[in-house]
């Protein structure tokens, strides 16, 4: 699911370079934020809580490189770092995540977009049970040809593939698998590792083995 909001990300700053490109296109001015071969920055932090008992926060930055094509934005590359940090009933977690993406736009102002890239996450559990384990595990994605319909909410991944690996420690011993996830459209992936695939609703999280 950390994959899954890292990409909504990248839907979210779409939306807004689409904003700015409507503005351009509506005002009839160059707007230089969106002109090719600009630069982007954009800062970005959120806190969420449910009372006293959880609370995230994440704070990060990125980057967005404009492409062009015959004088028109085509696409852009994006890197962008953030950091979630937060605690609910049973531990505190951190998870970093590390991005370096290229979008092509495939329909008018990136309502639809192809993704490709690389994704690198660092995720540390520290379970507030002094007698438990405390767990860590990286995981590195490189996607190939994702097909995002942003006109949607919310966002469908509709095609494309995620090669994926991981490692770390869970309950004191150590973890390690590669797969692959076929995004199926509808909020559907199929998640193939070791020997099985399992199905997955991006949205609720549930899951059945095929």
């Amino acid at each position: 699911m950390s994959f899954y909001n890292s990409v909504s990300n990248t839907t979210n700053a779409s939306t807004s370079l689409r904003s700015q490109i409507n503005t351009a296109s509506t005002s009839k001015q160059r707007v230089n934020d969106v002109s090719c071969g600009s630069i982007l920055d954009f800062p970005f932090e959120m806190t969420t809580s449910k009372g006293d008992t959880a609370q995230t926060t994440v704070k990060g930055a990125g980057r967005i490189f404009i492409n062009c094509q015959d004088n028109q934005v085509s696409g852009y590359g994006l890197l962008c770092a953030s950091k979630y940090t937060g605690f609910n009933t049973k531990e505190t977690f951190e998870m970093e995540v590390q991005e370096n993406y290229t979008v092509k736009s495939l329909a008018t102002a990136f309502s639809k977009m192809q993704l490709d890239g690389t994704q690198y996450s660092l995720i540390v559990n520290k379970p507030k049970n002094t007698k438990a384990f405390q767990s860590s595990q990286t995981n590195n994605f490189t996607m190939k040809a994702l097909v995002i319909n942003t006109s949607t909410t919310p966002f469908d991944i509709v095609s494309g593939t995620a090669d994926f690996g991981a490692s770390g420690v869970s309950d004191g011993r150590p973890v390690s698998f590669k797969g692959v996830i076929t995004f199926l459209g509808n909020h559907k992936a199929d998640v193939a590792f070791d020997g099985k695939v399992v199905s997955v609703d991006l949205l609720t999280g549930k899951t059945s083995v095929k």
